[in-house]
This record gives C-alpha cells, structure tokens and sequence, in this order.
C-alpha cells in the first residue's frame, strides 16, 4: 500500500524517519549534526504550509535536531524563517540573497549561513567553484562554505557518466 503524499500518514512516517536517522547517527556518535530538509525548494512545488510543517513535524520528532535548507531564493525566508536553523545559500547571486535574509538571520542567535555552488557537470569549473566560491562566502559573511563532491557510483542513478572512468572533485 502507497501512503497518500502529506496524509497523517505520511507525517507519521516522516516523524519516524526522522527519528530512526536521530537514533542512528547517535549510535555512530554523532550528537551534533544538521539535517537538510529541503535542497532548493521551489515556491510552485512546495506549499508554504508544507515547509513549515516539514520542520515543526522534525523538530516533533527530535526536538533537538537542527534543520537546514539549501536554496537560491528567499521566497520561504518571510513565513518559514521561524523553523530552519541554518540557511545554505547559492552563490549565484549571494550579495542579493543575503540582502533579503540579513534580518531573519540577525533575530536568531545560533543561526549559520552557508554559501553553495554546484553543478550538473561532470567538468565543473574548478576557478569558480573551488576558487571563488570560498571569497563569495567571505564577502558576505557566512559562517562557511560549502563545496560538493561527485564520484561515480552506481550508474543507474548517476546523472552524468564520464566518458572514460570515475571521476571525484574531493570537497
């Protein structure tokens, strides 16, 4: 049986995802960590009502989870800002994107910023991504920077193959 998409179900489910990756990483030692709940949400796919109740039912779960999300525009900074702990920002245009998020940042002590880059390529350009990127982030005055890595895995769900071989950027 399939559970309805955003049915008491599912948020049963999500509660208790959440929940066995707490239990998890705990048992592997890690008491200190971030979940990334969103990667790029977009305003026509996700209903405000969805994020918001995406981290209150995290936070239900494992209250001391600290929840992250990684986005290039401030469309859920207003009405979602209450519930994300730590903010990753893409670095296409990150001057513009702090301007609007400065003061939900400011508001709550504890808060991180993060600044990101990526790319569906397996020959991501090395100057932008590993060179400028650490400046953008110190520019605007994130608390980090963060790079990504690709390595060939299982080719199925690669999105890219290299002609020839694996290839890794190392983050």
């Amino acid at each position: 049986p399939q559970i309805a998409l955003y049915s008491d179900a599912f948020w049963t489910a999500y509660r208790a995802w959440i929940a066995f990756i707490d239990g998890t990483l705990r048992e592997q030692g890690f008491a200190d960590y971030t979940i990334e709940v969103f990667d790029e949400p977009q305003a026509d796919k996700v209903s405000q009502e969805v994020f918001n109740r995406a981290m209150v039912e995290a936070h239900a779960a494992v209250p001391s989870v600290r929840l992250t999300v990684t986005s290039g525009v401030p469309h859920f900074f207003k009405d979602g800002q209450a519930f994300v702990d730590d903010w990753t920002f893409y670095a296409g245009s990150p001057k513009s994107t702090f301007a609007q998020a400065k003061p939900w940042i400011a508001a709550k002590a504890g808060r991180t910023t993060s600044v990101y880059s990526c790319g569906t390529s397996m020959r991501q350009e090395l100057y932008r991504y590993y060179r400028v990127l650490p400046w953008k982030t110190f520019l605007v005055g994130a608390d980090f920077v963060s790079l990504y890595q690709f390595a060939e895995q299982n080719p199925g769900f690669d999105f890219r193959q290299s002609p020839s071989g694996g290839v890794i950027y190392d983050a």
